[in-house]
């Protein structure tokens, strides 16, 4: 009988050792941030988070400094990349508390000290309030005569600041009527189109309002085949020097002023019309590096026979080059880098990168805009993030990010700087400006 008590004792004892190891009860562990890097970081900075227990699923995550989530761009076990806004400050350092929550649970704290980015990525305008009720989507030109004076424009819409981008005035809403083209030579020489048919120019006696003023405008409707027809594109490169391009694929050359003697046709586009402002026919925007090497765009014919073709000169020699069987679909934005090199956007989003007048590439990107500093940096804006290329568009990874639900609707650069405006939340609110600075 207590051999018998014995082996059921025995039995119970293993079957209950057997089920406490078969179902485990375990209980989560809080993550633990041990360090994140860099040790000083800036208002813009990528910081790496390093510790454990992070897991490896990003919805889980959320990491803050005080009471502000940032944006988390990636997630592994031991690691967390997230970004520190850009307009976090406007001068300064500051120190805040450094906390993660996994799945809800808290992790220690730490102290991170953030210093005022003098260089890089920077919200210059956090709020652009004066463009509200403005439809800031169709703004489409951004150019800087220098480092503080700069004007955008679009489809009835012309703003001008004259400290880098952060205040903006002298905001005109011209209905439909000016603002498709602009070329900026100096802060003293600026062409715009005005009522589609005209050129409103500032110069030098002219007295400064925010870069723009309406005091002068010559009419150069008496010049053949300016009567009744759509200035789509201009350059100027000197004071009443440049080149104009009308929407039916004319290139004409402004040689000391705006008066008719001055003006001369330079070329004809193979595609173009004579009908005035037809709908067969719209080349539009100009892109240069100077008086001998320019690119423009047009997408002549009737849909479905649409042509896409770009216009070229190159040392002064002026080439068209029918790109319709490579292209998906219209061109957004040209800009031509070096002598032999055009980027485009199309109206899709997608980027190309034309070469030699022979070699088109697709690039390994989508972009609502995109600037060159050169054939070889380069950014590109798709919702919320501004990605760079340092290899000629082969490549590219993220460089700054915006907030959320902010998008860029057109970026410009000049000597290594870059400026973009966009529109807030998603397009539901003010617009906003930002600015790289090398």
């Amino acid at each position: 009988m207590k051999s018998l008590l014995g082996c059921l004792l025995i039995v119970i004892i293993l079957f209950s050792c057997s089920k406490k190891d078969s179902d485990p009860v375990t209980t989560p562990n809080n993550p633990v941030i041990t360090s994140y890097s860099p040790s000083n970081p800036t208002t813009g900075d990528k910081l790496t988070i390093t510790g454990k227990f992070f897991g490896t699923d990003i919805s889980t995550v959320s990491v803050k400094i005080d009471s502000l989530s940032l944006v988390v761009q990636s997630v592994n076990d031991s690691t967390i990349v997230v970004y520190i806004p850009a307009n976090l400050l406007t001068s300064g350092q500051k120190s805040y508390t450094l906390c993660a929550y996994i799945n809800g649970r808290l992790s220690n704290t730490l102290t991170i000290s953030v210093a005022f980015a003098v260089h890089g990525w920077r919200y210059v305008s956090p709020s652009l309030d004066i463009l509200n009720g403005l439809p800031l989507q169709q703004v489409r030109n951004i150019a800087f005569s220098d480092y503080n004076r700069g004007m955008i424009s679009g489809p009835g819409i012309v703003a001008s600041s004259l400290d880098g981008g952060t205040n903006w005035g002298g905001v005109f809403n011209g209905g439909n009527t000016l603002g498709y083209a602009l070329s900026v030579c100096n802060e003293d020489h600026i062409w715009m189109e005005q009522d589609r048919f005209d050129i409103m120019y500032r110069d030098q006696q002219d007295p400064i309002f925010y870069l723009f003023s309406m005091a002068h405008l010559d009419t150069i409707t008496t010049v053949p085949y300016f009567q009744g027809r759509s200035i789509t594109g201009v350059y100027t490169y000197k004071p009443f020097r440049g080149y104009i391009l009308n929407q039916e694929g004319r290139v004409y050359k402004v040689n000391g002023s705006f008066s008719p003697k001055d003006i001369s046709l330079e070329y004809t586009s193979t595609y173009h019309t004579d009908a005035a402002n037809s709908s067969d026919t719209r080349f539009y925007d100009i892109s240069a590096l100077d008086s001998m090497n320019m690119v423009m765009a047009g997408w002549p014919g009737t849909y479905p026979n649409t042509k896409l073709v770009l216009i070229h000169k190159k040392n002064g020699v002026y080439s068209e080059y029918d790109l319709s069987t490579k292209l998906q679909y219209s061109f957004a934005k040209i800009q031509l880098t070096d002598p032999n090199t055009v980027f485009i956007l199309d109206g899709f989003y997608n980027m190309y990168k034309f070469t030699s007048g022979t070699q088109l590439t697709t690039l390994p990107i989508q972009a609502y805009s995109f600037c060159f500093v050169n054939s070889q940096v380069g950014y590109a804006a798709f919702k919320d993030r501004i990605y760079k290329t340092t290899d000629g568009g082969q490549t590219w990874n993220t460089d700054f990010v915006l907030r959320t639900a902010d998008y860029i609707s057109a970026m410009y650069t000049k000597d290594q700087k870059v400026w973009a405006i966009g529109r807030a939340n998603g397009g539901s609110a003010s617009g906003f400006a930002i600015r790289y600075d090398p």
